[in-house]
């Protein structure tokens, strides 16, 4: 029922990008109450996620990463919460043929500032070992 990490399933279609899914750490993450209020307040698009002025660099981003034949992107930008406030994250996309919508992205979200205080926090420990 609960699968580790914050993540999104959305329909991966340039003009119809409809959300499907997100899981509870998602909502967590982002604020929403549940699937309900997510889709009414982005009217199930993922480009509604995006910080507005971020959105046409993003999507043709992931586009253009999909497009060279890569299944997975990777992008980071700043992902809209139930509050109006913006969260800058990491977003790792594997796009995949689902047999009943199609193609569909399954995108993980990790927060930026937590991912840099992680890694540097094991870095700096790494780091420290070889001195």
């Amino acid at each position: 029922e609960h699968l580790p990490g914050a993540f999104i399933i959305y329909r991966a279609d340039k003009e119809e990008d409809e959300l499907l899914y997100a899981n509870h750490e998602f909502l967590h993450m982002t604020g929403y109450k549940n699937m309900d209020e997510l889709f009414t307040r982005t009217k199930k698009s993922f480009r509604n996620l995006i910080r507005e002025d971020e959105q046409q660099q993003i999507e043709a981003s992931i586009w253009e990463q999909i497009n060279s034949g890569d299944e997975n992107d990777y992008i980071h930008f700043h992902l809209r919460k139930a509050d109006g406030s913006y969260l800058s994250v990491l977003d790792h996309g594997r796009i995949v043929e689902s047999q009943t919508y199609g193609r569909v992205f399954y995108v993980l979200f990790m927060d930026w500032a937590d991912m840099h205080i992680h890694y540097k926090d094991k870095f700096s420990g790494y780091q420290k070992s070889l001195f």
